[in-house]
């Protein structure tokens, strides 16, 4: 497949079985840290920035500076495609979850990693300027 290929509404998700899902260790909530766009660079934001992800057994709630934005639901599932999605050369085994907002599956995909006590998400093709990539901290 080429790096770039758009997505195929047509496509079945490519599940990897031997992955597995780590729905259960983002539960908390997780406020902004760093968000990297393919066309602006990297922003920095300081604790107490108010931009926060809660995530409760399926069920989010998003806030922007402080401000609610939405809630709703979400599925976690494992996904070997970000490569393919992001148009990136990726560290393999990085980012081997997809998580679905709101039943989104024809969405394009954002996928997530938990490293080092950090929720990365990453998403969108970096070789047609639409990536982008934020990373969250633990805060409760």
């Amino acid at each position: 497949l080429p790096a770039c290929q758009k997505d195929d509404p047509t496509a079945q998700p490519v599940i990897d079985p031997v992955i597995t899902p780590v729905s259960a260790t983002i539960n908390g909530t997780w406020e902004l840290r760093s968000t990297y766009l393919s066309w602006v660079g990297l922003a920095n934001y300081a604790p107490g920035n108010g931009t926060r992800f809660i995530f409760n057994n399926g069920e989010y709630e998003f806030f922007d500076k402080g401000q609610f934005v939405r809630k709703g639901i979400y599925t976690i599932q494992g996904d070997t495609t970000v490569v393919q999605n992001v148009c990136l050369v990726i560290k393999p085994g990085a980012y081997p979850n997809r998580i679905i907002y709101d039943s989104g599956f024809t969405k394009s995909k954002s996928f997530f990693e938990l490293k080092d006590g950090q929720l990365s998400f990453i998403s969108g093709c970096y070789a047609v300027d639409a990536g982008h990539s934020e990373t969250y901290a633990l805060i409760k």
